[in-house]
């Protein structure tokens, strides 16, 4: 009993040790928060050579609303751009392409074809995201409406 006592420990140590010191860069790795209390949580774009990406944000209180937009790659890792700032009058909305390199002001720079976003904003704002592929013919899918969340 005391061996497997001492087995079962040693196991538990390993496991720790590793899921604490597994980490790797966590500096260009990890979400970077801004401290803004609330967030939206876009499970989806694709900029790939076929389609296009484009995000509303809407401002959905009576007050100026300020949020950054940070961009994820599918592994989870902040790409390209990082994040875009948004500001936002009262009761008002942004449109804004999504592009693996971001050839304007009102294009958000992803550095990756696929991946996810978050917003985080001062005050509750709603997204959603639109799909199209660039072929003739083809359609257009939305994704949303989010709503920020605390």
């Amino acid at each position: 009993m005391k061996k497997l006592s001492v087995i079962l420990l040693s196991l538990c140590l390993v496991f720790c040790a590793t899921s604490v010191f597994a980490g790797e860069d966590v500096e260009s790795k990890e979400r970077v928060p801004g401290g803004l209390p609330w967030i939206i949580f876009i499970p989806h774009y694709d900029v790939s050579p076929d389609w296009w990406s484009g995000l509303v944000v809407m401002n959905v209180s009576s007050g100026a609303n300020q949020g950054t937009v940070w961009v994820y790659d599918d592994q989870g890792y902040l790409s390209g751009q990082e994040w875009f700032d948004i500001v936002l009058a009262g009761v008002s909305k942004k449109t804004v392409m999504l592009s693996k390199h971001g050839e304007s002001p009102n294009v958000l720079r992803t550095g990756s074809d696929r991946g996810y976003l978050m917003i985080e904003s001062e005050q509750r704002m709603m997204a959603f995201i639109n799909f199209g592929q660039t072929a003739a013919g083809g359609g257009v899918t939305t994704l949303g409406p989010f709503w920020s969340y605390r």
